[in-house]
């Protein structure tokens, strides 16, 4: 019997849109922030509410998603509200109003991905060399956006950055109607109470791991860009160098499935958070050696291209269909979620005292305390070794 053909370019169109929108927001969103007169406090502040909204709606909409089994359409209305939310933004720029329109935004925005995950692996029956391919589409729109943006906001002011935006979210909810909907099983003889998923010491290790580097990465994605513009960077040239580390992440999305054929999942675990420390203690100490900047965000291949697909698929081996959705999302809620929440916080209340490094010393710091738990926790069994299984 033949296979039936995999909707590779579909599920792609839904990561090329969805982290086109990332490439315009994670970049300069602050910036536009700043343009629009919030100091770095009010700036991590919202930033952080946009993480804060990861902690509980992910989690909603996967529960919504496991018990109607329909996670196209839950991701489709999400597109849609949000896009509307977005606009919002036309209205007013004083705080208290960004801070109210990014709040209902990140409500839907967040349940994106986590369903995006679960339809893509199911569809691919758990595949993750494909996966890391489909995935990989999203890498190079994110560069396109970080590059072509980082060169058009030298030439207009970033004040067009909404209608941008707002461009990409509708190109996105287009992609959505075309998505495969494969059937996830949702049998409730298979069905055991969420929590009892969560009780493995390997599992609690992974999650607290995952929070500790998404608080370290919170300070890379909320103030990098305002910290390069600090030392005298080109929009153009900050651009390039977030490109640098987004066109290492898709060579190890597409290397993946040899990589992970050698190493483990732990040892993968343990080199990338070794590379996480030297990265941030290299951003840190020396940011205007561009040669050791470049390198560094070379670097962004482990810190988050393997990390990433060690753990999309280690919560989909230890999630079984059934809660499919909810594991996802709880792996999305804490952390992208309190992680990155911790992470945008913290680095607005440093940058804000003065301490322009002192968000990335705080990444240092979370980087060793997650490589102190991986190495003494996180052991998982050859199953749930990445890819290949």
């Amino acid at each position: 019997m033949v296979a039936p053909p995999v909707p590779s370019l579909r599920l792609s169109s839904l990561y090329f849109f969805y982290f086109a929108v990332a490439g315009a927001l994670v970049p300069f969103w602050a910036l536009y922030l700043k343009d629009c007169g919030l100091d770095g406090l009010q700036i991590g502040v919202v930033l952080a509410v946009m993480s804060i909204t990861k902690m509980g709606a992910p989690n909603l909409w996967g529960w919504i998603a496991d018990r109607s089994g329909q996670h196209v359409l839950i991701t489709q209305l999400a597109i849609g509200v949000c896009t509307l939310c977005f606009l919002g933004v036309w209205s007013r720029q004083d705080y208290a109003w960004l801070l109210l329109v990014m709040l209902f935004y990140s409500f839907f925005w967040n349940a994106i991905q986590p369903q995006f995950e679960a339809i893509t692996l199911h569809t691919l029956g758990g595949d993750m060399p494909r996966y890391s391919r489909v995935r990989a589409w999203g890498s190079v729109s994110f560069i396109l956006c970080v590059v072509g943006l980082g060169v058009l906001f030298d030439r207009i002011s970033v004040q067009h950055l909404p209608a941008i935006v707002v461009g990409l979210m509708i190109a996105l909810l287009l992609a959505s109607f075309f998505a495969p909907n494969p059937k996830i099983a949702h049998s409730a003889s298979v069905r055991l109470p969420f929590v009892q998923y969560l009780q493995s010491p390997v599992v609690i290790a992974f999650f607290v791991c995952s929070l500790l580097v998404q608080i370290a990465h919170g300070a890379y994605y909320s103030f990098f860009t305002l910290y390069l513009e600090s030392l005298d960077f080109s929009r153009s040239a900050t651009g390039s160098i977030w490109a640098i580390g987004v066109v290492a992440e898709i060579l190890a999305f597409f290397y993946m499935s040899r990589i992970v054929g050698r190493w483990s999942a732990r040892s993968l675990m343990l080199f990338s958070l070794v590379v996480c420390i030297v990265r941030w203690i290299v951003i840190a100490a020396f940011p205007q050696q561009l040669f050791w900047l470049v390198l560094v965000q070379v670097g962004h291949a482990a810190t988050f291209g393997v990390i990433h697909t060690v753990s999309i698929q280690f919560v989909h081996q230890r999630f079984p269909a059934a809660v499919a959705g909810q594991g996802q999302a709880l792996y999305t809620a804490i952390s992208f979620g309190v992680g990155g929440a911790l992470g945008n916080l913290g680095s607005g209340i440093l940058w804000e005292a003065g301490y322009l490094a002192g968000p990335f010393w705080m990444a240092v710091v979370a980087s060793i305390l997650a490589l102190g738990v991986a190495y003494w926790l996180f052991d998982p069994q050859p199953r749930d070794v990445v890819v290949g299984r």
